[in-house]
């Protein structure tokens, strides 16, 4: 049975950091060994240090390869849109743990994107996805506006976002709270279904709309008590590929290649 939880953002650590939390959980709990960021371009989540400390294989992945040259020669480079491209033989069952924070909306061919994340996680292997859902106003407003206007309304909400951060348009394809449709929709890729966690409330409104934001509280306090997975403002998910190949295990897998080097991103156009 699947376990789906509801809470509110501001009783939270950090929805980030909460999905960063069950990655390193689930990395000592699979014995995890080679793990795939998607998505993490210049700043991967998890740290030299800590990648080091538990001898890891970690490959950070982002479609650009002038972001992923920026990110320390610690990890191994694959430059690749997984909801776009075909991954090669190379990849197939490579990872324990695949995963990915705030990438999943972006993707417009999302059954592919999980189809290509099935394919590259070895059997039994996890994957764990961090997102906003739809339909939490501030996202929905992302989805409908068109492009030019979000990074303004993103600046009045949240001064200076378009300076730290890179906005990119945003489908939110499966990016829906715990429900069975939602759940439905990752079992026919293959996944068993570990885990679902929805978060209600955000942080729009804090600087500009205060009052605003005293009501998003209540509301999200509310909706706690009172689940309606539509209007969660964000997931994570926890997915565990179900097929196991016996022929082919992780330690049989050839490296990557050497961890310190300075190798451009692996492509696999």
């Amino acid at each position: 049975m699947v376990k789906a939880h509801f809470e509110t953002t501001y009783e939270a650590r950090g929805v980030l950091d909460s999905s960063l939390e069950a990655v390193k959980q689930l990395i000592t709990d699979f014995a995890a060994r080679r793990i795939l960021e998607v998505g993490g371009g210049a700043h991967p989540s998890l740290g030299p240090d800590y990648i080091a400390a538990r001898g890891l294989e970690y490959t950070v992945n982002d479609a650009r390869e002038e972001e992923l040259m920026k990110a320390d020669s610690t990890y191994h480079k694959l430059r690749m849109e997984l909801g776009t491209e075909e991954p090669t033989a190379l990849f197939k069952g490579r990872f324990d743990l695949i995963f990915s924070r705030i990438v999943h909306e972006h993707v417009y061919n999302i059954q592919r994107f999980h189809q290509t994340i099935h394919y590259m996680l070895a059997g039994g292997g996890a994957a764990v996805h961090c997102f906003p859902t739809l339909y939490a106003l501030p996202f929905v407003m992302n989805r409908l506006l068109p492009e030019c206007s979000c990074g303004g309304l993103l600046n009045f909400f949240v001064p200076g976002f378009t300076e730290t951060h890179r906005h990119f348009r945003a489908y939110y394809r499966w990016c829906r709270g715990p429900s069975r449709r939602m759940i439905r929709r990752f079992e026919r890729v293959g996944f068993e279904v570990v885990e679902f966690r929805g978060y209600f409330g955000h942080s729009y409104y804090q600087t500009r709309m205060p009052l605003l934001h005293k009501l998003e509280r209540a509301k999200a306090r509310w909706l706690a008590k009172h689940p309606i997975p539509l209007l969660t403002s964000f997931s994570w998910v926890v997915l565990r590929k179900r097929n196991v190949d016996p022929g082919r295990r992780i330690s049989d897998l050839p490296p990557l290649g050497g961890v310190g080097s300075n190798h451009a991103p692996v492509d696999v156009i």
